[in-house]
């Protein structure tokens, strides 16, 4: 399947939230062998992204707001580069990437309760029909 990398991280944290929920052996596997497979594609896209920020980042200022303000998972843009920032970030957000994913049907989900978020997040791999 064809999908973008911003809902790749979306399609992940789906199957994530559903990773706990229990189901038939072979749905079980499709959703883990999904999970799996997402995340070897998100090594590659978090270096991807590392690239990115490691060519626009202001390390001084990045590491003064570690130090004031606690901030672990904030980082400085350099001085004037936040519109080239933004820009690289958000095409590198908006590739396609192919990743080989099995589609799971809907009907495995009745009788659960889902929230809808969850629900949006793994549409791209939804089929309506059947029972897997």
């Amino acid at each position: 399947m064809k999908i973008t990398i911003n809902n790749l991280y979306d399609l992940e944290k789906g199957l994530l939230a559903i990773g706990d929920y229990t189901f038939p052996m072979k749905t079980a596997l499709i959703i883990q062998r999904n999970i799996l497979a997402i995340k070897t594609e998100m090594k590659v896209i978090e270096e991807l992204k590392n690239k990115i920020v490691n060519k626009y980042i202001d390390e001084d200022k990045t590491q003064l707001l570690i130090k004031q303000e606690g901030q672990t998972n904030s980082i400085a843009i350099l001085e004037g580069k936040v519109d080239e920032f933004q820009k690289a970030y958000m095409e590198l957000m908006n590739e396609e990437v192919s990743i080989e994913v099995q589609k799971i049907y809907l009907s495995i989900f009745e009788g659960l309760t889902i929230k809808p978020n969850t629900l949006c997040n793994i549409t791209p791999i939804l089929e309506n029909e059947g029972v897997k």
